[in-house]
């Protein structure tokens, strides 16, 4: 087995930890209500890799009633700036029919209405009405829903999708739910001069920051077999500790002592503290894009707690918040 790079996400046969986020995503998909979920965190922290696990047979465990041809991925950072609501539609469907041939009759007409930019709140209602008739629960695991939101054709008044997918994430009978992936819980990202945010009931947030101690440990030991290595402690506790916890950090240590292991060498905790001083080294590399993820004032607030580390309670509380959404610097002191 090759081990993946850092820099690409997980493949869900390499997929590891984040128990709670499975655990209470397939509780909310498991349960009656057939819940929709929003995994939050911010850049390099995994959501890519944990919705295409959980589309994936791999995830089977924790979503025994749910087949994979029933889960769909999209990644909508795909649609541009031009994009819209029916793109949207008929990559879904396009997916849906891909894994389910035998639902031709039904998708198909549906997928040639939205090229035709003719799709209805009607034509979808019959879809997933057909859907429950064959009793199929679909979901919909959605990358990079903040690339959505700012692409004015997913908003009123040129279109109303954001309230349809409150709308079916509600409709009994339940035949779609939706996981959704954004650097930042959706009611933050909702522009209330709109409309009223179709968000406040419908999905719970889980945040996914920092990896646990165990999480980090599954992922080491994985490493470990793929490479015949027997599982090291101290090398552990590097990895650990080297990465302040964050998954890309992690991921990056980890390689390192694989590259250092395949040619018989130790891993240098000096080499990876450059690596990290580097300003093309992954560390640097994280904070930039944790920054561009940041408004002004809330890169001001860093900016104070890294010089002179005087900030009010408003401002420590914004901190303690920004770094809940895995969206402070790693090693930043909070």
């Amino acid at each position: 087995m090759t081990w993946p790079s850092y820099q690409s996400a997980l493949p869900p046969d390499s997929f590891r930890g984040r128990r709670n986020a499975i655990t209470l995503i397939s509780g909310r998909l498991g349960e009656r209500a057939f819940s929709s979920t929003s995994v939050v965190g911010g850049p390099r922290t995994g959501k890519t890799s944990l919705l295409q696990y959980l589309a994936s047979t791999c995830a089977d465990e924790h979503l025994p009633n749910l087949p994979a041809g029933l889960r769909v991925y999209l990644d909508v950072e795909i649609l541009s700036s031009n994009g819209t609501s029916f793109d949207f539609w008929i990559s879904f469907f396009r997916q849906l029919l891909s894994q389910n041939p035998a639902m031709d009759a039904v998708l198909a007409p549906v997928i040639e209405k939205a090229k035709n930019q003719q799709l209805s709140l009607y034509n979808l209602e019959d879809v997933f009405d057909e859907c429950a008739r064959r009793k199929l629960q679909i979901v919909g695991f959605v990358d990079n829903w903040d690339f959505l939101l700012r692409n004015l054709n997913f908003w009123p008044p040129v279109s109303n999708f954001l309230h349809l997918v409150r709308y079916f994430g509600q409709r009994t009978p339940r035949t779609v739910a939706w996981v959704v992936s954004s650097k930042r819980p959706l009611q933050e990202l909702w522009d209330s001069s709109r409309s009223a945010s179709p968000y406040y009931n419908i999905f719970v947030s889980v945040d996914i920051p920092s990896l646990e101690s165990e999480d980090i440990s599954d992922f080491y030991a994985t490493a470990a077999e793929s490479a015949g290595a027997a599982v090291d402690p101290d090398t552990e506790e590097l990895i650990r500790d080297a990465s302040f916890g964050h998954p890309f950090l992690v991921s990056y240590v980890t390689c390192r002592w694989l590259e250092k292991l395949a040619e018989s060498q130790p891993i240098d905790p000096a080499e990876i503290a450059r690596a990290f001083r580097d300003p093309a080294g992954p560390l640097v590399a994280l904070v930039t894009e944790i920054r561009a993820a940041l408004a002004p004032s809330e890169r001001q607030i860093l900016d104070q707690a890294r010089t002179s580390g005087q900030l009010t309670a408003n401002q420590k509380a914004k901190l303690k918040m920004l770094a809940s959404y895995g969206l402070v610097p790693p090693g930043t002191k909070v």
